[in-house]
C-alpha cells in the first residue's frame, strides 16, 4: 500500500504531532508514506529522520494549489498511482482539489474548524469550502465528536443515512504506557503560543490570586511581551520562568515534573497537550471548549465555562486546592492517566488510522 500525506500546516503542535506517530507507525508495517508538506518546516525534517520520502512545497503560496499539483504530479511518475491521499487540515484538502487525482481514494481529517470566530461572510465562505472538501473526500475523519458535530450542525456533511460509513471518529493519541512517575517539583505549567486564543493574561490573573512557589510560562507570541509585564508589575517575577517556544520533549519533561497544568484557551479543538499532560500525572484545568469534554471526564480533571461568572477566581481556587491537597491531586491524576491509557494510548489512534487506509485503499 502507498500513502500520500499532504500536510500545509508543518508547525510543532498538535496536527504535526498526530502525523508524526501515524508516521512512525506507517513505518513499523511495513506500508510506504510519501509526503508533501510545506518548504522548510519542523514537520519535514521529522519526517526524513523517521525515513519516509518527504516533497517540500511552499503551501502558503498564492499559488499554492498549482504548486501541489505539479509536485503531486512529479510524485505519480516516481512512485505510481497511489492507493490513499490522506488530507491534513482545510488548507491542505482546498488548494490539493486536483491532487487527489492522482490516488484512487481520498481521506481529509479535520483539525478544528475555526470559522466561528469569523465575520458572517467569511464564515459562510468557510463553510462553503468545506462543503467542497467533504464532497469530493471518499472519507472524511473527525479528531472529536465535537467537529463532527460542528459539520452536522452546518450542513457541511451530507445528511444521508449511507454518508455514516465516510465519516470516522478517530481520536488522536499520546504515550502513556510505560510513563514513569517522578517528584514533582513544579507547581503550575502554562503552554502555548502567546496569543489571543491562549489567554495567556487569564493566566496572569490566576497567578496573582494563587499562592505558589514555582511557575514555568513555555511559549512564544505577540502577547509575550505583555505577558511579562504583567507578570512584572504584579510582583510575581521571581516565581514565574519564561521558557520561550520548545521543543515537544521539553514540553513533556516539564509536564512530568509539573503538578498542575492550566489551560484557559477561549477556543480548541482536540488539543494534545491535555492529553500530554494527564499521561504524566499532571492534572489539568481547562476552559469548556471544543473536544475537551471528550478527554477530561469530572474525576480526571476541571472544566470551566468560560461565560461562568468569575471564572478566573474559579479556576484560582482550584489551583490553589491541587497545590495544597496532594492526595487529592494524586487521586485526580491517576484516575486521568488510567482514562489516557484506556482511550487515548497512540496505539489505538495508529491502529484506527491503518484499519482505515485498508477499508478504503485495499
Amino acid at each position: 500500500m502507498k500513502i500520500l500525506t499532504v500536510v500545509a500546516d508543518g508547525a510543532p503542535g498538535g496536527g504535526t504531532t498526530h502525523v508524526i506517530q501515524v508516521a512512525r507507525h506507517l513505518k513499523e508495517c511495513g506500508i510506504k508514506g510519501v509526503y508533501l508538506v510545506d518548504k522548510g518546516s519542523y514537520l519535514g525534517n521529522e519526517l526524513r529522520s523517521v525515513g519516509h520520502y518527504v516533497c517540500e512545497v511552499r503551501m502558503f503560496s498564492v499559488v499554492a494549489g498549482l504548486l501541489m499539483f505539479l509536485k503531486a504530479f512529479f510524485l505519480f511518475c516516481k512512485f505510481g498511482m497511489f492507493d490513499v491521499c490522506h488530507f491534513h487540515g482545510s488548507r491542505a484538502r482546498t488548494n490539493g482539489l486536483i491532487t487527489s487525482l492522482f490516488s484512487k481514494t481520498t481521506v481529509y481529517t479535520v483539525h478544528g474548524y475555526h470559522f466561528h470566530k469569523n465575520s458572517v461572510l467569511k464564515k459562510k465562505l468557510k463553510i462553503i469550502l468545506e462543503r467542497v472538501n467533504y464532497k469530493f473526500s471518499y472519507m472524511v475523519i473527525y479528531v472529536c465528536e465535537y467537529d463532527r458535530n460542528i459539520a452536522k450542525a452546518e450542513r457541511i456533511m451530507s445528511q444521508s443515512a449511507k454518508s455514516s460509513a465516510k465519516n470516522q471518529v478517530i481520536y488522536n493519541g499520546v504515550e502513556a504506557e510505560g510513563n514513569n512517575y517522578i517528584e514533582k517539583s513544579l507547581d503550575i505549567v502554562f503552554v502555548g503560543r502567546m496569543v489571543p486564543q491562549k489567554n495567556p493574561m487569564v493566566m496572569v490573573d490566576v497567578l496573582e490570586r494563587v499562592k505558589f512557589n514555582s511557575c514555568e510560562i513555555i511559549g512564544d507570541g505577540p502577547l509575550l511581551k505583555e505577558v511579562k509585564s504583567a507578570i512584572k508589575v504584579k510582583e510575581i517575577s521571581s516565581t514565574v520562568n519564561f521558557s520561550g517556544g520548545r521543543p515537544r520533549d521539553y514540553v513533556i519533561e516539564t509536564l512530568r515534573k509539573s503538578k498542575v497544568l492550566v489551560m484557559p484557551s477561549s477556543w480548541e479543538g482536540f488539543p494534545i497537550l491535555s492529553l500530554e499532560a494527564m499521561a504524566n500525572n499532571c492534572v489539568v484545568i481547562a476552559m469548556d471548549v471544543g473536544g475537551l469534554s471528550e478527554q477530561i471526564p469530572s474525576d480526571c480533571g476541571f472544566l470551566i465555562k468560560e461565560d461562568e461568572k468569575n471564572f478566573r477566581d474559579k479556576i484560582s481556587d482550584i489551583v490553589d486546592l491541587l497545590l495544597h491537597d496532594e492526595q487529592k491531586r494524586t487521586a485526580i491524576a491517576t484516575k486521568a492517566r488510567e482514562n489516557v491509557i484506556s482511550n487515548f494510548e497512540v496505539k489505538i489512534c495508529n491502529n484506527n488510522t491503518i484499519a482505515a487506509y485498508k477499508k478504503i485503499g485495499g
